[in-house]
């Protein structure tokens, strides 16, 4: 079975961050993930998401097309999408990493790497960065 690694990036809506939608969020996708063999982390940052979906092509794929349709984000963008042998989350279904409640430490280490603005760690436009951020992120569980 064909396996893939997509990373997009979306804003949350102002009703997502009020609510316990994000919690939601999270909780959905670690028991949908592990039925369908998807592994990744969801990266948020002020109203900015970060996700990465690895797992087979089928069904990283429809997932995609959900997030693409569901009302809790705006501005869903495609990143990147890669054929790949094994995933770089192999180990857990999904973890929620929220940048902006991190501890003091691990927050100053990230703010000297990448661009803050308003109060919160931008997500990168250049990929290089942007796969540097996913690996710290990683790296903070």
């Amino acid at each position: 079975m064909k396996r893939c690694r997509l990373i997009y990036r979306s804003l949350a809506k102002d009703s997502t961050l009020k609510s316990n939608a994000v919690a939601d969020i999270y909780k959905t996708a670690q028991e949908n993930n592990k039925k369908d063999g998807i592994v990744g982390i969801l990266i948020l940052s002020g109203k900015q998401f970060l996700q990465v979906l690895e797992g087979p092509v089928r069904y990283v794929n429809q997932l995609y097309h959900r997030i693409g349709n569901d009302p809790r984000h705006d501005k869903v963008e495609l990143i990147k999408y890669e054929l790949i042998d094994t995933p770089y989350f192999f180990d857990w279904s999904m973890k929620l990493l929220e940048l902006d409640n991190l501890p003091a430490k691990d927050k100053e280490k990230l703010i000297k790497k990448y661009p803050y603005q308003d109060g919160h760690l931008v997500i990168p436009d250049n990929l290089i960065q942007l796969y540097s951020l996913i690996h710290d992120s990683r790296d903070l569980f």
